[in-house]
């Protein structure tokens, strides 16, 4: 989960999304989130039914902020955790909220977070002897205005993206047919949340794919009229659930790489 504040409204409201899911799921349900100083700060973690998973070596991924320290510049860490489902997979989870913006600023330091992953991978798989990994959340891919002498499309980051992960062995995985959306802004979809593997993990399924839920699904990445507001995306999220299912423990299925295509400028 990304963008969950935690003054009193927010811890409040939190406990009773928590309360809610318990009585729905007949689960037990727990928050964690990175703890970053700040009112009205966002943060990113996972809400998780500890009845289904165990997490340990929970905390910030601080190499994953642009900046100099986990809580810089006023961004966000990344969040990890090493999870073991019952009767299922056990892995590293991480998840981020890359920097927001169209500016070069915020283009350069969405860079410089997925730069960084091939070492904070290594580093988290020192910890526990399992390099099975899965980076999940809002990677603001919506490119860049004025770089470079012209503009960076949306496309065209995502196309960049996948060439420095292909460089350390990593791949997004790639979206469902017929819903390469994730969320909902001025009544268009864009796809800005992704999950990323470690190449060659046998947690994923061959051909794996994620798939938004939600609103992306019930309207198909269709752009929405003006006249027929969703009140979902207001009271709710403008982001929809994205979904990745798993493999059992010992499954030998594994995430190929695609080689990245080639990145143009618009």
């Amino acid at each position: 989960v990304e963008e969950i504040t935690q003054g009193p409204e927010g811890r409040g409201a939190l406990l009773d999304v928590l309360a809610k899911l318990d009585t729905y799921t007949r689960g037990s349900w727990r928050a964690e989130l990175d703890e970053c100083a700040g009112s009205g700060r966002q943060h990113v973690g996972f809400l998780y039914d500890k009845s289904r998973v165990a997490l340990s070596e929970v905390g910030a991924v601080a190499g994953l902020n642009p900046g100099n320290g986990a809580c810089a510049l006023n961004l966000r860490p990344g969040f990890g955790a090493y999870a073991r489902f019952v009767h299922g997979p056990d892995l590293w989870l991480v998840a981020v909220h890359l920097d927001s913006g169209v500016t070069a600023r915020d283009f350069d330091h969405r860079a410089l977070s997925i730069s960084r992953l091939g070492g904070v991978a290594a580093e988290l798989a020192a910890r526990t002897g399992d390099d099975d990994l899965l980076m999940l959340g809002d990677f603001n891919t919506m490119g860049c205005k004025g770089c470079e002498g012209g503009d960076v499309s949306a496309q065209d980051e995502i196309a960049r993206i996948d060439a420095a992960l292909h460089g350390a062995a990593f791949a997004r995985v790639p979206m469902s047919e017929g819903r390469a959306c994730s969320h909902y802004y001025r009544g268009r979809g864009g796809l800005l949340d992704h999950v990323v593997a470690r190449v060659g993990m046998r947690e994923l399924r061959a051909k794996a794919e994620t798939e938004a839920h939600g609103l992306c699904a019930l309207l198909g990445c269709e752009p929405i009229s003006r006249r027929a507001p969703q009140p979902a995306l207001a009271r709710l999220s403008d982001h929809c659930p994205i979904v990745v299912e798993l493999e059992a423990a010992d499954s030998d299925q594994e995430i190929t790489a695609r080689p990245p295509r080639r990145a143009t400028h618009r």
